[in-house]
């Protein structure tokens, strides 16, 4: 999914919006000759910075576009260029500004420079607890060189490749979407309204968040250019997956500590006499003295059901296999695009084709 896009289109203009003031080293401020607003395609939706630059003959044009075409960024397309087209026309209505057919011509045909891409995937684990345990892993276990660094406390964990002049984020998207900060819900509803039908998808959406991990490539200008990337049209579906992976490869998480298969399967149970009873078994403990017969019964079925472990009968194997980084983060594991469930709300998942809704300002 293309979480961020910053590019620039040649268009001469009126130069609009409110004067740059850029801090220098000391605490004193410049005015730039950059002119930057900030602009909605719905009453209350997403965001895009929009700038005037080079004296009203380029705009910039800078946003999550998950967010600003279907009110959220839990899942989307890799569609770059779609997105870059409708991101344009949205921007010059709103702008009040007209291209000819030669200008659409080129934007189409990728002419356009790109300035920022961040591209997401999401991968699948077992069980929503293994993601805070699988961060805390990453954070304590990659190399210094990485500089791993904790992002918004409990969500996630931040790496920088200076080589390869990227970054990397490893967070947990469930509860970024739950944090009221990131408005996140009135993005959604700005788009869909505030219905029975957003009511199911505030619901679906959360649960899509949930059981994976959201892993994020940052590229800057230096990357874009060093690989000349750096214009629209060098960029397909296809080649977005194939950067991603990679860069993927230059972390080396084959060479990551694995977690102990026992401790995700412990993930699993979240009743707390459950773990326990479980944890006694793993250290090979008399299991009688965790309560009277009825009480082990009781637990080893739930135990069972819950993880296919007979806490009775079976033996965990010295040699089981461990949770392992390269096997999380394959791309055989990473989910895919879109859910099956947006078929029935195709408002929240646009695909770089045809127009969103656009929904008039509400009554009051």
């Amino acid at each position: 999914m293309i979480d961020l896009l910053d590019f620039v289109i040649r268009i001469r203009h009126k130069p609009f919006g409110t004067v740059r003031l850029l801090k220098r080293e000391g605490g004193t401020y410049g005015v730039t000759k950059h002119l930057s607003k900030k602009v909605s395609l719905f009453d209350d939706g997403a965001l895009m910075l929009v700038t005037s630059i080079k004296n009203g003959t380029e705009i910039a044009i800078r946003c999550c576009p998950g967010k600003v075409l279907q009110g959220h960024n839990i899942f989307g397309t890799d569609y770059l260029n779609g997105l870059a087209i409708k991101l344009i026309e949205y921007v010059l209505a709103v702008l009040d500004l007209e291209a000819d057919q030669a200008q659409w011509t080129a934007w189409k045909d990728g002419d356009f420079e790109i300035r920022a891409v961040d591209i997401t995937y999401r991968f699948a684990l077992d069980s929503h607890l293994l993601l805070s345990r699988l961060i805390a892993h990453l954070a304590r276990t990659m190399p210094m060189k990485y500089l791993p660094t904790p992002i918004c406390p409990g969500i996630g964990v931040r790496m920088s490749v200076a080589e390869r002049r990227v970054e990397w984020l490893f967070y947990d998207k469930q509860l970024e979407f739950a944090d009221k900060r990131f408005k996140e819900a009135k993005y959604l509803e700005a788009l869909i309204g505030d219905d029975a039908a957003c009511a199911m998808i505030e619901a679906l959406l959360p649960q899509e968040a949930s059981q994976n991990i959201r892993t994020e490539l940052k590229l800057g200008s230096g990357f874009l250019q060093m690989n000349n990337l750096n214009t629209g049209s060098k960029w397909t579906k296809e080649r977005v997956k194939e950067i991603y992976f990679e860069e993927l490869k230059f972390l080396r998480l084959d060479a990551v500590p694995s977690i102990a298969h026992g401790k995700v399967l412990l993930d699993r149970l979240t009743d707390p006499k459950l773990r326990q009873t479980f944890l006694g078994w793993l250290c090979g403990e008399d299991l009688s003295t965790y309560g009277n017969p009825q009480t082990l019964r009781l637990r080893r079925y739930a135990i069972l059901e819950i993880i296919n472990i007979d806490i009775l009968l079976d033996v965990m194997p010295l040699n089981d296999p461990p949770c392992k980084m390269a096997d999380v983060f394959n791309v055989d594991n990473k989910l895919p695009d879109f859910p099956d469930w947006v078929t029935q709300y195709p408002a929240v998942a646009y695909k770089g084709r045809d127009l969103p809704r656009v929904r008039k300002k509400r009554e009051s």
